[in-house]
Parts: C-alpha cells; sequence; structure tokens
C-alpha cells in the first residue's frame, strides 16, 4: 500500500439488545491509522449480520487481511483524490469515514443484513390503502410518491400497522415526506407550530424503538460519511446533509450497543 503501514481494530455494535441470541444485525466499525503518518486515521463501516465464533461467545469478524487491504487503498485513493483538490466538503479531523466499505471489497464475506435495506416489499399495499400515486415507471420510490402534506397521516398509518415489511416501507416514506417538510418550512420561513413539536418527537422515539428494523434507512439518513460532530448536522438549513440528518445521526448514535468482536488476520 505505497510503503505505508496501518495498525488495524475492530469493534462491533449490534442493533437490538443481544444477549441470548447467537446473531445480530449490527455494525463492524474498522480503524485503520498510519504509522508513518499518526493523523492519518479511516474508519470503515460494515453493516451486515453478524454470528457468534461459539454459543455466548465473540461474534466473528468475517473480514480478510486481503479485504482489508482492499479498503485501505481504496480509501487511500480517495482521500489523497480530495486533499490535492482541495474541494472536500467533509469535515473528517479525527478519521476519514467509509460509510459502507462492504462495497469497497471484491466479495465481502459478512452476510447481510436480515433487515431490509430496500423498500417496495408492501408498495402495494401502501398504494391500496393510501392512493400514494404509484406507477410501475418510478425508479425511486417511495421518494416518488413523498408528500410534506401528509406527513402526520403517515405517521398514524405506521401506528396502526403490525407488519414488519409495511411498517419498513411507510417509514421510508415518511422519512422522504418529513424532510421535505423541514425543507419547506425553512424555505417559506413560517412560525413553528405544535405540528413540527409533535412530529419530532414522534419519529425519535419511533426509530429508537424500532431501531432494528430501520437500522439500513437510519444509516443513511444519518449521513455516516461525516463525523458526528460535524457542524451541518447542527445547522437548521445544512448545505451538504439532509435536514433530517442531525437527528438520525443521534438516533444511530444512541441506539447501538457495543458488542465483543474476535477478528482471525488469517
Amino acid at each position: 500500500m505505497n510503503e505505508e503501514d496501518f495498525a488495524v481494530t475492530f469493534s462491533g455494535k449490534a442493533w437490538q439488545a443481544c444477549e441470548k441470541i447467537d446473531s445480530v444485525d449490527g455494525t463492524i466499525e474498522m480503524e485503520a491509522c498510519s504509522i508513518q503518518r499518526p493523523n492519518l486515521k479511516f474508519l470503515g463501516l460494515i453493516h451486515g449480520h453478524l454470528s457468534r465464533v461459539s454459543p455466548n461467545g465473540l461474534f466473528a469478524v468475517k473480514v480478510s487481511l486481503s479485504q482489508v487491504i482492499e479498503i485501505i487503498e481504496d480509501a487511500m485513493y480517495e482521500w489523497s483524490e480530495e486533499e490535492v483538490l482541495e474541494s472536500s466538503d467533509i469535515y473528517h479531523p479525527k478519521f476519514y469515514r467509509i460509510k459502507d466499505a462492504r462495497w469497497r471489497m471484491k466479495d465481502c464475506s459478512v452476510a447481510e443484513t436480515h433487515a431490509s435495506e430496500y423498500a417496495g416489499g408492501a408498495r402495494d399495499i401502501l398504494e391500496t390503502e393510501l392512493k400514494l400515486g404509484s406507477s410501475q415507471g418510478m425508479q425511486d420510490w417511495p421518494l416518488e410518491v413523498s408528500n410534506r402534506s401528509r406527513v402526520e397521516e403517515f405517521c398514524n398509518f405506521y401506528d396502526r400497522k403490525i407488519d414488519s415489511s409495511v411498517k419498513f416501507d411507510i417509514m421510508q416514506l415518511a422519512l422522504f415526506s418529513y424532510d421535505d417538510y423541514l425543507r419547506y418550512s425553512i424555505f417559506s420561513d413560517r412560525k413553528p407550530t405544535q405540528l413540527d413539536n409533535t412530529l419530532s418527537k414522534w419519529f425519535d422515539c419511533t426509530l429508537r424503538c424500532d431501531f432494528a428494523l430501520h437500522g439500513n434507512t437510519i444509516a443513511y439518513w444519518a449521513t455516516l460519511d461525516r463525523e458526528s460532530n460535524d457542524p451541518e448536522f447542527s445547522l437548521t438549513d445544512p448545505q451538504f446533509v439532509f435536514a433530517i440528518s442531525g437527528k438520525l445521526r443521534r438516533i444511530w448514535n444512541d441506539s447501538q450497543i457495543p458488542i465483543d468482536v474476535y477478528w482471525d488476520a488469517l
């Protein structure tokens, strides 16, 4: 790797309590720190379904040494390009963050999460009950059927449902709509309302309660390629993250549960 050596460590976080189960959805965090340049540090995130090495044992990190090298080499190239261009809009004073390192490896051995990543499994149900205006040609559903004027309706619909596929899809629809709701509120310069407070509390409470179901969705909106203390997250009208990213990042940070992991470099 261009004659540069790295010290690599792994840690893990579960998306739900897992004391009595042997596998769980979660996130592996790979820290790679340059020996030659101590200030050069990478943090790669791998979301997946993690299994214990043995009953009640540590959770296995199924990443080979060659795959670690792939992640670092890809991150090094990306980082060096930003340094040359001096055009990065990302604040990373501690780590250069790779928000989904799974795709930096040719063949990732970490199983994909049991939690869904993409919406659409309950699309027909939502269309029948909510009359969203869906069509077969839509490439980015539920974004294309989101509606900022119906956010509260979507939240109430979620609370009435039990089926996880329906709750997953309606949450994606609700989040797209809520993000647009906040953006429009800023653009129109309207005064805060009681509904603003109600929606904020609902999303905060519901996503924390159902974190395991919506882990991938929360990861998307939380813009994990940025440090948690990135100034963008505290802005009312951020330029480089979503309007809801600050809230979703706090939920992400607070809801994961640290777990002990085992990595065999061989």
